[in-house]
């Protein structure tokens, strides 16, 4: 791995420290992973195979809704599609094509997770819903449905997911108190697990055992996301991965010293690392979905606590192998270093990168106790093993200094919430290298965004790197140190700070470009707050908007900073436009409601509840001058669902947009 940064004798990262000022971790992702999916042979049936394919398809996903960049979401689309042609025509020939080592249900699990989240965040947006996919990216028929955008191929795919657990749901369940077995069940064992595993059913066979957590953790996630958006199959989806929440919360043990939880992998090997990491998405995705109802938030804290206090060696500056916090009773099959055991037979850590899937706990730390919260922890770690630091939190004797790094997929999904941390907590910095631009894409960012396609760097080399984003080569088969915007095409650059479009950028006749600078998007130079004076007076709201229509032209470099400036008046005309975008849409909290203005208008922007109930009226009946209006709504103290969010104009109903408030 190349050298992506020099790490000087003491790195200290705090919450007093912008990690974007010491490592661009997004850009990072995107120039590790892609070289690895490069060259698909999606009839791979070897183990890792599978698990490196669910895995990727969830680092996608996190990277989406980090940067809103379709980019990932069309290679997810790319991927899940080669994937599901090669399960064949029905679950069962899934079945067979990926259990190289008779775990089926481990593989397919951890394969229906990020489809079944994918169709959810597709169903959650109307945007994107009505959205065509880019041509060639899968085709335009499948089966008997017509694929158009992305919720065609969502609908499609959900039918899919939904076959597959179904199938699953009924060869594999055992009952309410096992939950699913690992392999399918006999006649016998399905009327012995039916007479509640005893009786005579069970003179004949015995009762199956229940499949360990790792493999229950990724069916209740799929069987949440889909139930939560089928209103078929809401009750027994629901209810079922419910199941599989108390089946789990039955068999965790609280650590009184530290607040934290304990748990076996089975009835033999504490839970080690890796797996844990799996594990944790049981109480995420529930709670994501469900909030108090499943798992309270001081039960979540326990969780983050078996991180901050259990993995990790506070004192020592290690990580530990198991969630017990200690270096030995785990599985001895789980070790890295090429899959040897070390010689003592216990130490097993099962990989320096793969702590990183324990990221999505950060919030629920806590922070007071920095440097040692979840997150300080982490970054840490990710910059120390993105750039082969020695020094990487691990004991000494564990794996020689070449193992220092991020291998395996599980790394690279946790290297991916990191970039989701990140980008939640910090102004950091985007960098957009070469690109053809052919469908509508909003950039934001919170601090500084460069286009740079013909800058060279550690993480991309000009005129000789591929674009990272489909198409791979450019419309008029130019070179491809460009970042090119195609005619007809809509895209929206959003930054604190600045908007840089460096040499080589070119901007076609008929494209829109539209750069937004919004000050308040990280307003108190860490993260996004809600500082004294924003957010309640609206004037203070119309920010730097520029929105051209370009005509064939090739810039200099040029940056727009907090004013507003017609980015290239020497080959531009000015275009007024009416639009109304909210983004990021889902939110963790904090969303932002974009719209233009071609006359002088009275306006109404409206937010409400799935009841009815006005949570947002501050732009009520107001005059308005024709402009450019980015309105924040501060939503951290609603409760998550859904909202609503009415633009209307002299008394005309414009847009009605769906929000969805995650957190």
């Amino acid at each position: 791995m190349k050298k992506l940064c020099t790490i000087f004798a003491s790195l200290l990262i705090t919450m007093n420290v912008l990690c974007q000022q010491i490592y661009s971790i997004k850009e990072s992702y995107d120039q590790i992973l892609e070289p690895q999916y490069s060259a698909i042979d999606y009839n791979n049936n070897s183990t890792n195979w599978w698990q490196s394919w669910g895995w990727t398809l969830l680092s996608y996903l996190r990277m989406y809704q980090s940067t809103q960049d379709k980019a990932y979401l069309n290679k997810f689309i790319k991927h899940a599609y080669g994937i599901q042609v090669h399960r064949g025509s029905s679950p069962a020939d899934w079945s067979a094509a990926i259990n190289p080592d008779n775990q089926e249900m481990l593989y397919t699990g951890q394969l229906l997770r990020p489809m079944a989240e994918f169709v959810f965040i597709i169903k959650n947006n109307n945007i994107l819903y009505n959205t065509n996919l880019i041509s060639g990216l899968v085709p335009s028929v499948i089966g008997t449905q017509t694929i158009l955008g992305y919720g065609d191929f969502a609908n499609w795919l959900q039918g899919r997911v939904v076959e597959t657990l179904d199938h699953y749901n009924s060869e594999f369940w055992i009952n309410d108190d096992k939950c699913y077995n690992e392999a399918p069940l006999t006649n016998c064992e399905k009327n012995c697990a039916n007479a509640g595993c005893s009786g005579i059913p069970c003179t004949f066979c015995s009762c199956p055992e229940p499949a360990v957590i790792n493999f229950q953790s990724s069916f209740a996630a799929a069987l949440f996301f889909i139930g939560y958006i089928d209103p078929i199959n809401f009750s027994n989806y629901t209810h079922k991965a419910e199941q599989i929440v108390t089946f789990f919360r039955n068999r965790v043990t609280e650590f009184p010293p530290n607040q934290s939880y304990t748990w076996f992998h089975d009835d033999t090997f504490r839970e080690d690392v890796a797996h844990g990491g799996i594990d944790i998405h049981i109480p995420l995705v529930a709670y994501l979905l469900y909030g108090n109802g499943l798992y309270q938030p001081s039960e979540m804290n326990k969780f983050a606590n078996t991180f901050t206090y259990n993995i990790w060696d506070r004192n020592n500056q290690v990580f530990h192998n198991n969630v017990f916090g200690t270096d030995n009773g785990i599985d001895p099959a789980q070790s890295i270093c090429g899959g040897t055991i070390p010689s003592n037979g216990t130490q097993n850590f099962y990989g320096p990168g793969e702590v990183l899937t324990w990221m999505p706990l950060y919030p629920f730390d806590d922070f007071s106790a920095s440097p040692n919260d979840v997150y300080t922890v982490l970054v840490t770690q990710t910059v120390k093993l993105l750039t082969d630091d020695p020094t990487a939190f691990l004991p000494p004797g564990y794996c020689s200094s070449i193992t220092h790094n991020l291998s395996g997929t599980q790394s690279f999904y946790g290297l991916s919430e990191v970039v989701k941390a990140q980008w939640d907590k910090e102004c950091v910095n985007l960098t957009l290298y070469n690109r053809d631009v052919v469908y509508d894409q909003d950039f934001v960012v919170k601090n500084k965004l460069v286009v740079a396609p013909q800058q060279s760097d550690n993480n991309y080399q000009a005129g000789v790197d591929d674009p990272f984003a489909e198409p791979k080569t450019f419309a008029d088969n130019g070179s491809k140190d460009r970042f090119v915007v195609e005619p007809g095409t809509t895209v929206n650059f959003v930054a604190g700070e600045s908007i840089v479009f460096g040499p080589g950028t070119h901007l076609k006749a008929g494209s829109n470009v539209h750069a937004y600078i919004d000050p308040n998007i990280c307003s108190d130079g860490m993260r996004i707050g809600n500082p004294s004076g924003s957010g309640k007076n609206q004037d203070n709201l119309t920010k730097s908007i520029v929105d051209t229509s370009y005509k064939d032209s090739s810039l200099s470099t040029l940056t727009l900073i907090n004013k507003k400036e017609n980015i290239s008046s020497r080959d531009s005309s000015f275009l007024t436009f009416r639009s109304f975008i909210v983004y990021p849409n889902p939110t963790n909290g904090i969303v932002y409601i974009a719209f233009s203005l071609d006359n002088n208008s009275i306006v109404t922007l409206k937010i409400t509840d799935i009841m009815g109930h006005e949570v947002f009226s501050e732009i009520n009946h107001k005059q308005l001058s024709s402009g450019n209006y980015i309105i924040p709504f501060d939503g951290t103290s609603f409760s998550k669902g859904m909202y609503l969010c009415a633009f209307i104009v002299n008394g005309q109903p414009i847009k009605t947009e769906k929000i969805m408030l995650l957190k």
